[in-house]
């Protein structure tokens, strides 16, 4: 293997360290939040809002490269907005009504939905074999977890309704998302990230005036 091969598998590997320490503490951090204040969609907005200020003053100080609002890259953006806005809120339901392990367990099947979703819209190829392998092993852990648990004997499919919703929304939001990356020329991956909290914040401000705002 190159040198130049090598830190592209190292940084990768980085990445995906990275990514689960942060995924996996927002959502320890998110039932917290969501327990001791029962509104959801309040919660999302305030996290919206701070990454939002965060991002554009990091720009401003130019330590990365942010984006300026643009209505011809901003319109390609409000159906995405749309997706992440509802996939936020339907998570922290989900987190509301059941425990942390039954979202991880349902968004560990989104690989596999989404190996399917690249094949037919974005033209990518089918996982190997040993992907695949990878990938049923997943869905059967899922499964063997569904049929066992307590919550799913009680009340059937019924005790994930918004873990269902969240796990769709998020196969969409990840297809559509590098439809997004690779379409809409951006400076760099901070000025996706600022133009997806930023217009979140709107689609996420009518679900909290319709729901939860009489819960803060």
């Amino acid at each position: 293997m190159s040198i130049e091969g090598s830190a592209n598998s190292a940084e990768i590997i980085r990445g995906i360290l990275l990514y689960g320490v942060c995924s996996s503490t927002l959502l320890l951090v998110n039932k917290l939040c969501v327990f001791y204040i029962p509104a959801p969609s309040f919660i999302m907005l305030t996290q919206l809002f701070f990454a939002t200020i965060v991002t554009k003053f990091l720009g401003k100080l130019k330590w990365v490269a942010v984006d300026d609002l643009i209505w011809s890259k901003m319109k390609p953006y409000m159906y995405y907005v749309f997706c992440f806005g509802i996939g936020m809120y339907s998570n922290m339901k989900a987190l509301e009504g059941s425990n942390v392990e039954t979202v991880i367990v349902f968004r560990s099947c989104a690989p596999l939905i989404v190996a399917f979703l690249d094949y037919f819209f974005l033209g990518r190829h089918l996982p190997n074999l040993r992907s695949w392998a990878s990938l049923l092993t997943i869905g059967f852990g899922a499964l063997a977890y569904v049929l066992t648990d307590a919550q799913f004997e009680l009340n059937g499919f019924q005790s994930y309704t918004w873990t269902t919703i969240y796990l769709a929304f998020l196969c969409i939001q990840m297809t559509y998302g590098k439809m997004l990356i690779k379409d809409v020329k951006l400076k760099s991956l901070w000025g996706s990230v600022y133009y997806t909290n930023t217009l979140t914040l709107i689609p996420m401000s009518m679900i909290y005036f319709y729901s939860d705002y009489n819960n803060t």
